[in-house]
């Protein structure tokens, strides 16, 4: 097959054949084991490369997309690595030189990765309204109080996106103020879970909807701007549902979440130098953040992990993979649903309940929940 011409577009260099046009740099078809390690969250075998089809040039492994779109977002692609390496970009129009070499030169060396993007303060203050349509709050409000709920939504910057009917922004911001990213998603206002229907664009990140051109996302753990008070020890959990619901009912800790069972652990876990930290891994996530606590400890991280899922959970619930939100939230449940019956049947509806599911005594310990006459 004879290649009969070539050209340069704005999504990288094109190729005219006999069967058509495509794109000379494609991602690389690979099975899980030769994706590469992300550079930006770390993650290895995430990494999918971009390749030549002419077989002319090979890049360097940052260049590539990482496979886990929700909780990292890297993508450096052909165009952004010949933007920031013009020297490269000229074997593309060298026919000589792609005729003597399918490697970029070894003088011809990639810059340093580019700062990260930020969004500006005011777009996330901008969005911290119509609670009323926002799914994620109106659970909130099935759960505490009106002041509880407005004390949470501006405690951790909750937003809303009125572009994608009630969806929440969590935004992350850092202990200088700055906002690395919004990670917008879409909630049942019934019962707290996600709607994971993509034909409803349910989970997005807010840069994507507000056109930042070039945004290069370099995240941090949600609620790390609370790190700035440094008199209570810090709690970890993975996702943002959690953290702000822990917080309501264990305020002596300062919870924030990685965004994901990796999340930005890698990048991040520096600030936490110093300080007092309980992790809390979801179900069937405990054995991997042990490792991670391991890697704390070595910089200087005062760290624990937390059995208690694994100690109180079902084979039901663990292979459901729970979370110490769903914990709360069910006593929270069967607190309300208790003072809701008659006086006289309170208690023995409680020791039924303590009967059936004997870690909700445990809860109810915790929590220092009484039954109210």
């Amino acid at each position: 097959m004879d290649m009969q011409n070539k050209e340069s577009s704005a999504m990288g260099t094109l190729v005219h054949n006999d069967f058509g046009i495509k794109y000379r740099f494609t991602l690389k078809k690979c099975n899980g084991r030769t994706k590469l390690r992300c550079p930006s969250c770390g993650q290895a075998h995430t990494l999918v490369p971009y390749v030549d089809i002419l077989n002319k040039m090979d890049f360097p492994d940052e260049v590539g997309r990482c496979d886990r779109e929700d909780h990292c977002g890297y993508h450096y692609t052909p165009k952004k690595f010949f933007a920031d390496n013009p020297d490269a970009k000229k074997l593309l129009y060298d026919e000589k030189a792609e005729c003597e070499t399918k490697h970029i030169p070894q003088d011809v060396t990639p810059k340093p990765p580019r700062p990260p993007s930020y969004i500006d303060t005011g777009i996330m203050r901008r969005s911290m309204h119509a609670y009323e349509i926002n799914t994620f709050v109106n659970f909130l409000h099935t759960l505490f109080d009106e002041t509880t709920v407005a004390t949470l939504t501006a405690r951790y910057n909750i937003g809303t996106v009125r572009t994608i009917y009630g969806a929440t922004v969590f935004w992350q911001v850092d202990m200088q103020g700055l906002v690395h990213a919004g990670k917008v998603m879409l909630y049942n206002p019934e019962d707290g879970h996600r709607v994971k229907d993509k034909t409803k664009r349910s989970t997005t990140w807010a840069h994507s909807i507000l056109r930042i051109h070039d945004f290069n996302l370099e995240q941090c753990f949600f609620g790390e701007h609370l790190l700035t008070d440094c008199t209570k020890p810090v709690a970890i959990v993975e996702s943002e549902k959690t953290a702000i619901i822990a917080s309501a009912s264990f305020p002596s800790f300062i919870w924030i979440a990685s965004g994901g069972k990796s999340g930005c652990f890698n990048k991040r876990m520096r600030i936490l130098t110093g300080r007092n930290v309980v992790l809390y891994p979801d179900l069937k996530a405990t054995e991997e953040w042990q490792a991670k606590a391991q890697q704390m400890r070595r910089i200087g991280i005062s760290v624990e992990v937390s059995t208690y899922l694994e100690d109180v959970a079902s084979e039901e619930e663990r292979d459901a993979g729970l979370d110490i939100a769903d914990y709360i939230v069910k006593g929270i449940r069967e607190r309300q649903f208790i003072e809701s019956a008659p006086r006289r049947e309170q208690e023995e509806l409680l020791r039924l309940f303590v009967e059936k599911c004997p870690a909700l005594q445990i809860l109810i310990d915790k929590l220092q929940l009484e039954l109210m006459y």
